[in-house]
C-alpha cells in the first residue's frame, strides 16, 4: 500500500487525457471520431497498465556523501550516488531536501539510467551564513519511456551540517607567511628599526639588504661583503578585535560584513601562529561578549574556530570603553591590536577616537574598516538628472571624510586600512606581515 501512494501522474498523462476528452467531443458531432476514440481509450488503458507494471518492477537507490562542517563564504562539494535496479531504460529526477538557507528546490539532475546503471556526481554549494544546516530526504522520480507515471523513492539521508568560519581559506593564505619579506608594491625589503633581535647567521650581500647589517670582519676574510641575518620578534601578543555593532550587519554579496572579518580574523590567527607569535580575540558590541587571551599553544586555533562559530551581529551601538577595559584586565605589556570595525558616519568615529588614541599609547592599534562599494561604483556613474548630481556629490563628500578621518589617525600614530570586503583577508594578512617585517612590535 506504501507503495501505491509513491505513484505519481505524470504532464504526459493529462496531455493524452485532454486530446482523447476532445476527441470524444467532436465524436459526438461526427461517428467516425467517436470510433476512433473508443480505439485510442483501450489503448491508453493498455499503455496504462504497461506503464505500472513497468515501473513497478524495479527500485532505485541513492546516497549523499557531506562533510562534518562546512566553510563559510565558500564553495563546499557533495557527493551524490544513484544506482538503478531497473531491467528497463528509465527517465530519472533527482531531487535533494538541501538546507532551507540554500533556497533552492530544483532538480539536480534529469537524465536517462540504462538498466541496472550507475551515476556519481558532485554538487557545490556556497553557505553565507554560519549555524546548523539541516539536509533533508533524497527523493527520485522514476518513469518508464511510456512517461504517464512516476515511481517516486525516498532515501531517508537526514544530516546536520555545521557551516563554520572559513577555514578553507587557512591554507590558501598560509603560503603568505613564509613567503613574504618584501614589499609586494615595490619589491623593497623593509629596514627593521632597533637592536632587539636574535642574531641568526651571516650570508653573502644582495641587493636590498641593509647596509649597516655589514659584518666587516667575515667580508675581510671571505674576500667578499657579507651580512649579518637576525631572527624575527616572536611571542609577541595579536589581538583581533571584532565590532558586532550594527554596521557589521552590512552585506556584501550575501555575507556580512561580520562573516568577512570572521573569515579573516581566522585566517590571521593560523598565520600569527605559524609566525610564533601570540594570538587572542576579543568580539563586542555594547559589551564584550568573548575574550581569548592571547596564546601560541596549539589548541589556540581551535578554540577561536569554536568562538567565531558562535558569534552573531547585534543591533545597538559598539562601546569602546568596555573593550578598553576588558584590554587593561587581561592584556600586559605592549601588544599588537587589529580592530575589525566599519563607521558609516563621522560623528560614530569621531565618539571612539579619543579611546583609540588613549590604546595607541600603550598598544600598536591597527583599524581595519570597510569601503563602500555601492557608493565608489556610484561616484563613477555618470549623471543623468539633477537628482543624480546631488547624490554624487553626497557620495564623494562622505568618501573625502573618510580619508580625512583616516589621515587623522595616522596623525596620532593610529595604522589603518580601507578595504573591500572581498579582499579583506588578503589586505590584513599582508598589513600585520609588513608591520612584523618593520619591527614595529
Amino acid at each position: 500500500m506504501k507503495r501505491v501512494l509513491n505513484i505519481f501522474l505524470n504532464q504526459r498523462f493529462y496531455t493524452a487525457l485532454f486530446i482523447l476528452i476532445v476527441l470524444f467531443v467532436f465524436g459526438h458531432f461526427f461517428s467516425p471520431l467517436f470510433v476512433l476514440s473508443r480505439v485510442l481509450l483501450f489503448a491508453l488503458s493498455i499503455l496504462i497498465i504497461v506503464d505500472l507494471f513497468l515501473i513497478w518492477q524495479g527500485s532505485f537507490s541513492a546516497s549523499r556523501t557531506v562533510a562534518e562542517r562546512f566553510s563559510n563564504g565558500d564553495y563546499n562539494s557533495i557527493k551524490y550516488e544513484l544506482k538503478s535496479a531497473y531491467r528497463i531504460r528509465t527517465r530519472v529526477v533527482f531531487i535533494d531536501e538541501l538546507p532551507v538557507q540554500f533556497q533552492k528546490r530544483s532538480s539536480l539532475i534529469n537524465k536517462d539510467f540504462a538498466p541496472s546503471e550507475s551515476h556519481s556526481f558532485d554538487y557545490s554549494v556556497r553557505p553565507v551564513k554560519r549555524g546548523v544546516y539541516h539536509f533533508g530526504k533524497l527523493h527520485v522520480l522514476v518513469s518508464s519511456k511510456i512517461g504517464f507515471f512516476s515511481m517516486r523513492y525516498s532515501i531517508d539521508a537526514n544530516k546536520d551540517v555545521a557551516v563554520y568560519p572559513s577555514f578553507i581559506q587557512l591554507k590558501k593564505h598560509e603560503l603568505l607567511a613564509f613567503s613574504y619579506n618584501r614589499n609586494q608594491q615595490n619589491n623593497q625589503l623593509y629596514q627593521r628599526p632597533g637592536n632587539s633581535r636574535e642574531f641568526e647567521q651571516i650570508k653573502e650581500y644582495v641587493i636590498g639588504d641593509d647596509y649597516r647589517k655589514l659584518n666587516w670582519k667575515a667580508t675581510a676574510r671571505f674576500n667578499k661583503l657579507m651580512v649579518n641575518e637576525y631572527q624575527e620578534e616572536r611571542s609577541r601578543h595579536i589581538y583581533q578585535l571584532i565590532d558586532m555593532g550594527r554596521t557589521m550587519k552590512m552585506p556584501f554579496s550575501g555575507m556580512t560584513l561580520l562573516d568577512y572579518a570572521i573569515n579573516s580574523s581566522l585566517a590571521l590567527s593560523n598565520i600569527i601562529l605559524k609566525k610564533q607569535d601570540k594570538t587572542g580575540l576579543l568580539t563586542y558590541s555594547s559589551k564584550v561578549h568573548s575574550l581569548i587571551k592571547s596564546d601560541n599553544r596549539q589548541l589556540q586555533l581551535n578554540r577561536i574556530l569554536e568562538t567565531l562559530y558562535a558569534q552573531e551581529t547585534q543591533f545597538n551601538e559598539s562601546n569602546l570603553e568596555q573593550v578598553f577595559a576588558a584590554l587593561e584586565k587581561n592584556t600586559q605589556g605592549r601588544s599588537m591590536l587589529i580592530f575589525y570595525t566599519n563607521f558609516e558616519s563621522n560623528p560614530s568615529l569621531e565618539r571612539q577616537l579619543p579611546l583609540l588614541k588613549k590604546m595607541a599609547k600603550r598598544h600598536l592599534v591597527l583599524l581595519v574598516t570597510f569601503i563602500n562599494t555601492e557608493l565608489e561604483e556610484l561616484t563613477h556613474d555618470s549623471a543623468k538628472n539633477m537628482e543624480d548630481i546631488y547624490q554624487k556629490a553626497l557620495a564623494n563628500n562622505y568618501i573625502n571624510n573618510k580619508y580625512a578621518l583616516m589621515e587623522e589617525l595616522t596623525h596620532h600614530g593610529i595604522l589603518n586600512i580601507s578595504v573591500r570586503p572581498d579582499e579583506l583577508t588578503i589586505s590584513v594578512i599582508n598589513k600585520y606581515l609588513e608591520v612584523k617585517d618593520r619591527g614595529l612590535i
